[in-house]
């Protein structure tokens, strides 16, 4: 909601609203256009042109919309996870199994934490 009073255009709170093209109107006369998509972040702005007169909208596009689907990450995750727990507890028992009795519980959390540390790169 834009308010519109005699010094100008005040500003309004963030609103979410859906995908697609919407007409901006101000007292039942068309101002312009507002085309919103997937992911994308927008400022629009109603003002009046000081050479014309008119009041008329501008759209600024803070944050670009959306390229590539989501669905796009599931193959990605997959392979990581896979990758993971192949690698993650192989290396736990070999580091398990050749560690001695005293070093067992040292090694792990050594493992562990190059673990860790991966998944944090």
């Amino acid at each position: 909601i834009f308010i519109l009073n005699s010094t100008g255009v005040s500003g309004s709170e963030y609103e979410k609203i859906d995908t697609g093209t919407y007409e901006v109107m101000q007292d039942d006369a068309l101002v312009g256009n507002l085309t919103v998509s997937q992911g994308g972040v927008y400022s629009l702005i109603v003002a009046k042109d000081p050479q014309t007169n008119i009041h008329r909208s501008l759209t600024h596009t803070l944050t670009a919309p959306n390229s590539i689907h989501i669905l796009w990450l599931f193959p990605q995750y997959f392979v990581i996870t896979v990758g993971e727990i192949m690698f993650s507890v192989t290396g736990l028992e070999f580091s398990y199994s050749q560690a001695p009795d005293s070093m067992k519980s040292v090694l792990q959390a050594a493992w562990l934490l190059t673990v860790a540390f991966g998944n944090i790169i």
